[in-house]
């Protein structure tokens, strides 16, 4: 019994942060302010597509009924991913290339840099000369990067790029996701805690094929035609803000029950 305690107290905060996600991208985190609707973000956002010379490389289409997995508020609306962002894939290299050593290198992240909602650079990063790189890879603002083939445990997993980076890049089997308008931050921060959900990893694991013996590769066309909640830009901002309250008293409780946990 005390193991199944020790066991649903270490689970807990998890489940919070998760049903605390669903609530916020289903509408019901933060109270609606009915003055406020989604259509004209919707619009700018379609527009910043449509102005695009990437606009050739998509076609958007309506989203049907049978695609909508949750309801939310009226003034809300339904867009795909991929009037959003357009993906792009990392660095490739050949190991012939890393031989040459210079005192500048550039750092290129794998799917093991990357965390929900998060990255990191590691020791044993891959580093590589510049000429190998081209200008058009670093890690830019408000754009993501989710690994593209990997194992099923680290499927889905994406981090927000949250300022510019001259001396990285992802490499060849991580994906990025580029804003096609990058100045909407709200935005952007909205998304990072959307990719964060269960119910995207959940997703994600339905557009996958099996790519080797312990790899999956995720499909880029599915990807884009996911549909996303969109709420107004300010209850957006308010979203995040409820959500980063929330997940930090969830740390203080993570805490005190590691504490209890340990003392017991």
């Amino acid at each position: 019994a005390q193991t199944e305690l020790d066991e649903l107290n270490a689970a807990l905060p998890t489940r919070l942060r998760q049903s605390i996600l669903q609530e916020a991208i289903s509408g019901r985190l933060v109270p609606q302010d009915e003055n406020e609707t989604a259509d004209g973000l919707k619009e700018q956002l379609l527009q910043a597509v449509n102005n695009s010379p990437l606009k050739k490389k998509w076609n958007s289409e309506p989203i049907e009924e049978d695609e909508v997995p949750f309801d939310i508020p009226e003034n809300w609306k339904w867009i795909r991913l991929g009037d959003i962002v357009y993906t792009q894939t990392g660095l490739s290299f050949s190991k012939g290339d890393l031989e040459k050593k210079v005192s500048n290198p550039i750092r290129v992240l794998r799917g093991g840099n990357i965390h929900s909602g998060s990255w990191c650079t590691k020791d044993d990063d891959v580093m590589i000369a510049p000429e190998f790189v081209k200008k058009d890879i670093f890690l830019k603002k408000n754009s993501f990067i989710t690994p593209a083939v990997t194992s099923l445990e680290h499927l889905g997993k994406t981090a927000l790029i949250r300022e510019d980076h001259k001396d990285i890049v992802a490499g060849g089997f991580v994906l990025y996701l580029m804003p096609y308008d990058n100045r909407n931050d709200g935005l952007m921060e909205y998304l990072a805690y959307f990719f964060q959900s269960a119910f995207y990893n959940s997703f994600c694991k339905t557009i996958t094929n099996k790519s080797g013996q312990a790899f999956w590769n995720i499909s880029r066309e599915k990807l884009l035609k996911l549909a996303i909640p969109l709420p107004p830009l300010a209850e957006q901002q308010r979203i995040v803000a409820k959500i980063e309250e929330l997940f930090a008293n969830i740390n203080k409780i993570s805490k005190w029950l590691t504490i209890t946990i340990i003392s017991t």
